[in-house]
């Protein structure tokens, strides 16, 4: 009887909260984590020093994919911002270009210096190398958080 009550005891323990091996292999938190939930009361600073969202002008010259040499690159085009807001950056700052859905703003060549109004944003990009233990392998980039430039208005078009 004694064993009987031990075993239900521990039956209950681990269906009200006891920890499970799921809960087990949470990350620890360190100072370089942080939960989802901060994302939405905190202001996330970017690549340019602005908190994402922030409408700025950012200057600089466009460039291929291929300038950054990295893959997840390939195919793009690139925005070597040097200035922010008429201030002049100490070094460049490469992010993606994004126009803005419906904007009419075409894509710049390379070479071609650029003056845009618009803001940084950031997404999860790439496959975790885990995932592919339960799907075939694809090309794809390593799982990261990144940034781009979504431009809403050229400032070289003439108003």
């Amino acid at each position: 009887m004694p064993s009987l009550l031990v075993t239900v005891a521990v039956s209950m323990l681990a269906a009200v909260g006891g920890s499970t091996s799921a809960q087990n292999k949470q990350v620890s938190r360190t100072s370089d984590t942080i939960h989802v939930s901060t994302l939405s009361r905190a202001r996330v600073i970017g690549e340019l020093g602005w908190p994402l969202g922030e409408i700025v002008m950012i200057e600089g010259i466009a460039s291929d994919g291929a300038y950054t040499r990295k893959k997840s690159d390939l195919g793009a085009v690139v925005l070597r911002i040097r200035a922010v807001n008429g201030k002049p950056l100490k070094s460049e700052i490469v992010l993606h270009f994004l126009p803005f859905q419906g904007a009419p703003i075409n894509a710049p060549s390379a070479g071609a210096e650029f003056k845009y109004v618009g803001y940084e944003t950031g997404e999860y990009a790439g496959v975790p190398e885990k995932a592919f233990n339960y799907v075939p392998r694809a090309a794809t980039t390593n799982y990261r958080f990144t940034t781009s430039f979504v431009v809403l208005r050229n400032e070289k078009i003439s108003r």
